[in-house]
């Protein structure tokens, strides 16, 4: 984006929007004039007649096709130093755009969101949210020590008792996962930790709220809530992060893998501090071609029912430990 300042003012196909106070017709979601939320509007090109917004572009009158954009010349120079007043920030060495928009009625994000995650070094997902992606792993068992978190932590997230029943006091008691929390790894860790950065940013600079995440370091996102998303679906499940491990995987309860359509066979899947979804994602941004809604939170599932689980994930062994015999009965090939 940067390097397109430097060229003419480009035209491009921006969705067309109008202002519910003023009529005027823009491109942004704010009127410039009246500072109120914009409309789009859309026109038909059978009749010509004028339509609301609908996601199957089909007009209301005659049942034709109906465009929701136009060819816009954007100032882009002027675009990213307005933006970067607005929020105080200098404009980064880079920030990463797209070419042409995909989604039918060509919706851009606010500059100002690229200006931002560019400051933090992230990456946008083509439904404006931030993805960390990483393999999965079944787990049922743990110690405070293997998950790097203390007693008194784990206490305070409603692990108070062992496997055995015992009060939890020491960091190698045995706990049973409880099967929406999840540990992720070091990686993910300070990389949720980015994220919750920018979220402050955009909810104390462009909505003018106060923080949510105030974290300092990546051990604060224990304790905090992730929305975990499978590829090729659409329907992502709620967990509670409680450890983090430095190995290259993010541990979880096969129940909760299978709610997300996984075998809890080495997936790889993707996680979004929860906020970063319930504010950033828009259906408006989404592809407007066949399978362009897959990959995207469109439903988000906030309780893991058991019954409702694929049966596959039920099929565990519960033993405590497995006999030597089992071992040598291996070793013969039996």
């Amino acid at each position: 984006v940067i390097a397109a300042n430097n060229n003419e003012k480009p035209v491009v196909e921006l969705v067309l929007r109008r202002c519910p106070s003023c009529g005027a017709k823009t491109w942004k979601h704010i009127c410039p004039e009246c500072r109120v939320p914009t409309e789009i509007i859309g026109v038909c090109r059978s009749c010509g007649a004028e339509n609301s917004y609908n996601e199957n572009a089909v007009c209301s009158k005659c049942g034709g096709e109906v465009v929701y954009h136009s060819k816009t010349i954007v100032n882009i120079g002027e675009e990213l130093y307005r933006a970067a007043r607005s929020i105080s920030e200098s404009l980064p060495s880079r920030i990463k755009g797209v070419k042409g928009l995909s989604n039918t009625p060509r919706v851009p994000e606010q500059i100002e969101k690229g200006i931002l995650r560019a400051k933090y070094g992230l990456y946008v997902y083509k439904d404006g949210t931030i993805r960390f992606d990483s393999t999965n792993a079944p787990l049922t068992h743990f110690t405070p020590r293997q998950i790097g978190t203390s007693v008194e932590k784990l206490r305070e997230l409603g692990y108070t008792h062992d496997i055995h029943g015992k009060p939890l006091v020491s960091p190698d008691q045995t706990l049973e996962l409880r099967i929406q929390d999840i540990i992720i790894s070091r990686n993910a860790a300070q990389h949720l930790l980015k994220v919750s950065r920018f979220i402050d940013d955009i909810l104390v600079k462009l909505a003018g709220m106060k923080p949510f995440y105030k974290m300092e370091k990546p051990e604060d996102v224990v304790g905090k809530l992730v929305a975990a998303l499978s590829p090729h679906t659409y329907a992502a499940v709620v967990a509670r992060v409680i450890g983090i491990v430095d190995g290259l995987l993010c541990f979880a309860h096969p129940l909760f893998h299978a709610a997300k359509r996984r075998d809890c066979d080495g997936d790889e899947d993707s996680i979004m501090l929860l906020l970063d979804p319930l504010i950033n994602f828009s259906r408006l941004y989404l592809p407007g071609k066949v399978g362009g809604k897959m990959d995207s939170p469109l439903l988000i599932t906030t309780i893991v029912y058991p019954e409702e689980v694929d049966e596959q994930a039920h099929n565990l062994d519960t033993c405590s430990r497995i006999p030597l015999e089992v071992y040598r009965a291996a070793q013969r090939g039996e």
